[in-house]
């Protein structure tokens, strides 16, 4: 199996039930007809917006349906369900390595932002402003 993509590699639309769930019975279907008239291979849930619209599990469940078949991987190329799985360990990763740091800057704009408003305090006119903001910041 080759690493280089050729050939035609058809984006696929994700078939969904009544409900807005991944439909992997039809979706199945549209692949198999897209492979058997000359595709070479597909370019599967993410291309018209699914990969934000279903979960983790939804989209492995419609990959794995369509991976079935014999020989499908030679078929098509690499599995899809390996790289939803480096994928999530990416967001997951990106996700404990950015959470420090998103702390980390709202607690300086915070310090910023007292330093900016302490000494406009002192203007009464401005008291009832302050008072709002408090106010809307305790909830």
């Amino acid at each position: 199996m080759s690493d280089k993509l050729t050939g035609v590699i058809a984006a696929v639309a994700t078939a969904v039930d009544e409900t807005g769930a991944p439909d992997a019975a039809r979706s199945t279907k549209l692949a198999r007809f897209l492979l058997d008239t000359g595709c070479d291979g597909l370019n599967v849930l993410g291309t018209t917006g699914e990969a934000t619209s279903f979960s983790l599990e939804q989209r492995k469940a419609v990959i794995a349906a369509k991976w079935c078949e014999p020989n499908f991987y030679e078929r098509t190329g690499k599995s899809q369900v390996s790289e939803l799985e480096r994928e999530e360990a990416g967001c997951r990763k990106n996700v404990s390595e950015l959470g420090p740091r998103a702390d980390e800057l709202e607690a300086l704009l915070l310090e910023r932002a007292t330093r900016f408003c302490t000494p406009l305090r002192s203007h009464r006119e401005l008291t009832p402003l302050f008072q709002a903001l408090e106010s809307d910041a305790q909830g």
